[in-house]
């Protein structure tokens, strides 16, 4: 009786120590199954990053594309200035005011348009995004322009610059 109750001890140590090995091998196994899925999702990651900025250039060259085609519809709608024989001052130029001193007669002084506004260029700013963002319609970039006649819709606008804008 004792040999068959040291045989039934050792089955039963024999299996639970079957059993541990199986588990160890499962969970080693799986580790691995994870660590490749974990490895295919990183991949996958990166190469959606990629076709996003692959996306994100497209949309400003596209954007650029779309201004210089406003630009030219407005020019094409826009009729040709009449030239002046003397230089017509735009509503943005600094104008000259009088206004009567209390004790003496009229003075000139100069005093900034109240209808703009100053607007520092930053990174990834386009006349496009700046209108939207400011003015709430990327096609005012027109308005922009006009303010600031010594850029183009070709310029490069430079970061840390300051343009004029609309006041709404």
């Amino acid at each position: 009786m004792k040999q068959i109750i040291i045989i039934i001890v050792i089955g039963i140590v024999g299996l639970g120590a079957g059993f541990a090995g199986g588990m160890y091998f499962a969970n080693f196994k799986n580790k691995a199954v994870v660590a490749d899925l974990q490895t295919k999702m990183q991949q996958e990651q990166a190469e959606a990053q990629e076709r996003i900025t692959g996306y994100d250039r497209m949309m400003e060259m596209l954007n650029g594309e779309l201004q210089r085609a406003s630009l030219e519809i407005e020019k094409l709608r826009t009729p040709a200035p009449v030239v002046a024989a003397e230089p017509v001052q735009t509503e943005t130029a600094v104008k000259a005011v009088e206004y009567e001193k209390p004790d003496g007669p009229a003075t000139t002084s100069t005093m900034q348009d109240t209808n703009t506004r100053s607007y520092t260029i930053q990174s990834g700013d386009s006349l496009w995004s700046i209108a939207q963002k400011q003015l709430g319609n990327g096609s005012r970039f027109n308005e922009i322009l006009k303010l600031n006649p010594k850029i183009t819709a070709k310029s490069n606008l430079v970061v840390g610059s300051r343009l004029k804008i609309p006041s709404k």
